[in-house]
C-alpha cells in the first residue's frame, strides 16, 4: 500500500510520447528508475513501453523478460487503477519491455490512477551466488558459511522456493500515479 502523501503524475493523450517517471528504487546497491512511454490510439491504451536507466551502483538491474504480461485493472469505490507489475532482476541487461493492452479496449479515460509494482527475482534461481556475486537480497551473510543463512523475502520480491510470510521491505517496491488527461 503506498502513502497518498506522495504520489507522481502521468498524463494520458495520444499527442504525447515522452517516457514518463513509472517508479525508482535501489537494489544490490544499485539506483534505477523505470520510465513509460504510453501508445494511445482514439482514447484507447494499446500498449505501454517500458524503460529502465541504472543511475549509481555495481550491479546492473533489468527486466525479466521483455513482454509483460501482469496487469491488472481495479474499480474499489469508483477509483479505476491499473496495475502494473515490473519484474526486474540483477544482472539482467533488458532495459526495454512492454505491455500489449490492444485486445483489453482499456480507454483513457476510464483510468484515473497507475500503480506500478516492482517484482524483485533472485540472480540465480535456488542459489545464494551467481558466479561470485552473492545475493545479497535475498539472504544475508553473517559469516563464513552463507549456506547456513537465513533467505529473505520482502513484499515485492519474488522466490519460487520460498513461501509464507513476508517481512515489511524498507524499500519501496510500489509507485502511485494520478492521471490527467489532455
Amino acid at each position: 500500500m503506498t502513502n497518498s502523501e506522495f504520489s507522481g503524475n502521468i498524463i494520458l493523450s495520444p499527442n504525447d510520447l515522452r517516457k514518463q517517471f513509472l517508479y525508482a528504487s535501489q537494489n544490490y546497491g544499485t539506483l534505477y528508475a523505470v520510465y513509460a512511454q504510453f501508445e494511445i490510439t482514439n482514447n484507447i491504451l494499446n500498449k505501454v513501453n517500458l524503460y529502465l536507466e541504472n543511475y549509481k551502483g555495481l550491479i546492473n538491474i533489468g527486466f525479466k523478460e521483455a513482454d509483460i504480461t501482469a496487469y491488472q485493472i481495479d474499480n474499489p469505490f469508483e477509483k479505476r487503477k491499473l496495475s502494473l507489475i515490473l519484474p526486474v532482476q540483477g544482472l539482467k541487461s533488458t532495459k526495454h519491455a512492454s505491455i500489449d493492452l490492444s485486445t483489453h479496449n482499456i480507454s483513457i479515460n476510464d483510468v484515473d490512477d497507475i500503480e506500478a509494482k516492482r517484482m524483485l527475482y533472485k540472480l540465480v534461481s535456488n542459489e545464494k551466488f551467481s558466479g561470485q556475486v552473492f545475493d545479497s537480497e535475498f539472504h544475508y551473510r553473517g559469516g563464513i558459511d552463507p549456506d547456513k543463512t537465513p533467505n529473505i523475502i520482502r513484499n515485492g520480491m519474488y522466490d519460487e522456493s520460498i513461501t509464507g510470510e513476508r517481512i515489511a521491505s524498507r524499500v519501496c517496491h510500489t509507485s502511485e500515479l494520478k492521471v490527467f488527461r489532455l
